[in-house]
């Protein structure tokens, strides 16, 4: 059977569609994710061969591929994930563009409004409708990032080795962990991937929401996210769109998800759209079914 192979592609794992060309049900997957700018050929080859072992398995060919990830922010990148796709599905065009781009669409469909990201990393950009047309640079996880779920690690490690939160939350924390100082800090500069370590720990605030001093660490990274990030954009909507006031936002992402009173209380008094993942919304979006 004939699809449209639509992917959500983030650092961690990636997210896949397949939509009968015709009607009928789809069916969804995951593989292992990967960032098109930093990742080796053989991680990406890996995902999509198990992409294609999957899609195999359930009697489908992809007739287009969309797919939407970290780290295609650049042509070269976007080319190079395009050109891996079509060893395995060379009958199908193929288009690759950035997980930012794909949340837009997935939260507006053809309207504009200023589409975030708040994952593991973060990222948010001013959308006309087709286009990202202006964006403030989230500058990666060691410069930026607030917000995201690297952010909130960081800015929980800190608080737990400076002791700047309840003796109870510390001796929890590193109960469960098992993480020293100097461990933790290898950890961040030494091995690899320490976005993803870092991410990684909050679920350990969300399990702990409720002692303030949590609740607070949490709602002041949004607030960091709000001031260096989206009241950019409401000048520049003015300027680009002429519509400063109306020009909706949207968030995508399983830290907005999980965290959304904290984040609404740290966005008010905008009224914020939260979806936990684009993939859904961008399924009806590339087959006409909104």
């Amino acid at each position: 059977m004939k699809c449209i192979l639509i992917a959500d592609g983030g650092s961690t794992k990636c997210a896949w569609y397949a939509a009968p060309c015709r009607q009928g049900d789809g069916f969804s997957f995951t593989t292992p994710g990967f960032n098109a700018a930093v990742s080796s050929d053989d991680e990406i080859n890996n995902a999509i061969a198990e992409t294609a072992s999957r899609l195999k398995t359930e009697g489908m060919m992809p007739e287009k591929i969309f797919f939407y990830g970290a780290g295609c922010g650049s042509p070269s990148s976007c080319i190079r994930v395009t050109t891996l796709l079509n060893n395995y599905f060379p009958e199908a065009p193929a288009e690759a563009d950035s997980d930012l781009l794909g949340a837009a669409r997935a939260l507006f469909g053809n309207a504009p409004g200023i589409a975030c990201i708040l994952g593991t990393g973060s990222n948010s950009g001013l959308y006309d409708g087709s286009v990202i047309i202006y964006r403030v640079p989230p500058l990666g996880f060691i410069l930026g990032d607030e917000g995201s779920g690297a952010y909130l690690g960081k800015e929980l490690l800190k608080a737990v080795f400076r002791r700047t939160l309840p003796s109870e939350i510390i001796t929890r924390f590193e109960t469960l962990t098992g993480l020293t100082e100097a461990e933790a800090i290898t950890r961040v500069y030494r091995m690899e991937a320490p976005n993803r370590f870092l991410a990684s720990l909050a679920p350990f605030l969300k399990e702990n929401i409720d002692t303030p001093e949590v609740a607070s660490l949490v709602r002041n990274s949004f607030v960091a996210f709000r001031t260096t990030s989206l009241e950019h954009y409401r000048t520049a909507a003015n300027t680009l769109l002429g519509e400063a006031s109306s020009a909706p936002v949207g968030i995508v992402g399983s830290i907005a998800f999980h965290f959304k009173a904290q984040l609404a209380e740290a966005l008010s008094p905008m009224s914020v759209r939260v979806l936990k993942a684009p993939l859904e919304e961008l399924a009806r979006f590339h087959t006409g079914r909104r």
